[in-house]
């Protein structure tokens, strides 16, 4: 089903007219005795609750970011199923999801496990309810919290519970967070924030305690930090970050605190053009408390995705109207998804794809974890047309240099500012007796002729292409002369083109010593 169809079809079941009060109504839907009723219409209509239909018909509508707009970029399938892949957890795990947004991550986790519990903590309220209707509809239990992570804050709490096909939402009172088994986040990317004041002891926060403190204009790894205060010793967190985590200098303290303690495990580069809303390219930290240092794996996932084509026409507000949705994607398939988990679970040298890094190679390189500084370059051999060929074609450009022969009165010359060509015959003489008597004698090739299109004479106003009056110049000439000069300059121009072609190609054939130049 077209996703303008289901997006419509879901409104219709929800009862939402104007998609602005979605929140609104989700939580009458999940506080009402119809709840199940309308559960069972929306399985209905979407049929698959692997996929999340209602965030795509919420970003469909509402999260465009064009003006005015809400600017959210959700996460994308087949990252989410990434880190789900990543974390490997166990049946029984508590799964804390930071930032969760409408559920991307959790429903990917609970896809791959169904015998998993969450902790779910989301600032925006207008998300809340529609995370809470994704995990009731599902049946998956969890815990919602709304408040903000950097402050370490939560304002509400609800639990799932599961119940028959379904899950039910109550509310609770005095949630405190605790340490999991696990952390998934993809969080907001590159905003400012308020950090503690660096006295030691944080005002009591000890989330940074013995940790370089993030900048303010940047809580990226401020998010990192607070999932990896809540997660267990042996735990694994896979973080969904922007490139700039991997080499902003400055955070240059972070990233070696991360590595001299043992904290990370792997890093994923990720392609660009896989979110819907934004092309920017992000990268995945699997993080892990280790309590020693290691290796890393560094893992470049660029070449590993295949591409999709979305294509919809949206309605909706003013600014809404005429969206067109036709966008190339990049996405992990499955296939993809085991190749890179293959990659973490068995570290090894392959060539474009993962390298495995100790702490001393990230010293030599400033603790920058981009996957291509640390890939070795590979030299490509230069295929090349046949030398005879180029040859040739030098030899063409002097035959029809030479077809047209001009000998102009030396004085002539001089006043017309066409001496000057006697030099470039001069260098260009010079040139084809090197060649002649080095790699055309070495390829043994027919020599080249030479070029020999200009001379000067003393023989007062002489020009051949013949000028008959010894006292004027015609005027025809006039026009001739620098249509033909710069015919030659241009001549020039190709067989230098050609003369450097031949250079590179005979540079590697020479320093290879498959060229035996013992004889010159």
């Amino acid at each position: 089903m077209e996703l303008k169809e289901m997006a419509a079809k879901i409104r219709e079941v929800l009862g939402v007219s104007d998609m602005a009060k979605l929140s609104e109504r989700l939580m009458q839907i999940l506080e009402s005795s119809d709840c199940e009723m309308v559960f069972d219409s929306y399985v209905a209509v979407v049929e698959d609750l692997q996929t999340d239909y209602l965030q795509k018909s919420y970003q469909f509508w509402l999260a465009d970011r064009g003006s005015g707009s809400k600017q959210q970029d959700f996460t994308p399938a087949s990252l989410a199923k990434l880190t789900a892949v990543l974390m490997q957890a166990q049946d029984g795990d508590t799964i804390y999801d930071v930032c969760a947004g409408s559920g991307a991550l959790t429903i990917a986790a609970w896809n791959n496990n169904k015998n998993l519990r969450f902790v779910c903590h989301e600032f925006d309220a207008g998300v809340i309810p529609v995370l809470l209707f994704n995990l009731a509809i599902r049946g998956i239990e969890a815990v919602v919290l709304r408040g903000d992570v950097l402050k370490n804050e939560i304002v509400q709490a609800w639990k799932i519970v599961p119940n028959g096909k379904y899950g039910a939402v109550c509310a609770l009172e005095n949630y405190v967070l605790g340490v999991y088994d696990a952390c998934i986040s993809n969080p907001p990317y590159n905003i400012p924030w308020n950090p503690p004041a660096d006295d030691g002891l944080f005002g009591g926060d000890n989330r940074f305690v013995g940790c370089p403190v993030p900048c303010k204009e940047n809580a990226n790894y401020a998010f990192v930090y607070h999932a990896l205060a809540h997660l267990k010793e042996g735990g694994c967190a896979a973080f969904i970050l922007p490139c700039g985590v991997m080499n902003d200098t400055k955070e240059l303290e972070i990233r070696q605190h991360f590595i001299k303690n043992g904290l990370l495990k792997a890093v994923i580069k990720n392609p660009p053009n896989m979110f819907e809303s934004t092309n920017i390219p992000t990268c995945i930290l699997l993080c892990e408390k280790r309590g020693a240092v290691g290796d890393v794996v560094l893992i470049d996932g660029s070449g590993t995705t295949h591409q999709e084509i979305r294509e919809q026409r949206g309605e909706g507000s003013a600014g809404h109207a005429n969206r067109i949705y036709k966008k190339t994607l990049n996405v992990y398939s499955d296939d993809d998804l085991t190749k890179i988990a293959t990659m973490v679970d068995e570290p090894k040298n392959l060539s474009r794809l993962s390298q495995v890094v100790d702490v001393a190679q990230f010293a030599e390189q400033d603790y920058i974890f981009s996957p291509s500084r640390y890939m070795p370059v590979e030299e490509e051999k230069i295929e090349h047309r046949f030398f005879k060929d180029i040859v040739d074609d030098i030899r063409k450009i002097q035959r029809e240099k030479n077809a047209v022969k001009i000998t102009m009165n030396e004085t002539l010359a001089r006043k017309m500012g066409y001496d000057e060509l006697l030099e470039l015959l001069k260098k260009s003489a010079e040139t084809t007796k090197n060649i002649n008597e080095g790699a055309i004698r070495l390829l043994g090739l027919e020599p080249l002729e030479g070029e020999s299109y200009f001379t000067t004479s003393k023989r007062a106003g002489e020009i051949k292409i013949e000028n008959t009056s010894k006292e004027s110049m015609s005027s025809l000439f006039r026009f001739f002369l620098p249509m033909w000069k710069q015919h030659i300059y241009y001549l020039n121009e190709c067989e230098n083109e050609l003369l450097t072609e031949f250079r590179d190609a005979l540079l590697p054939e020479l320093m290879s010593g498959q060229l035996d130049v013992s004889s010159i």
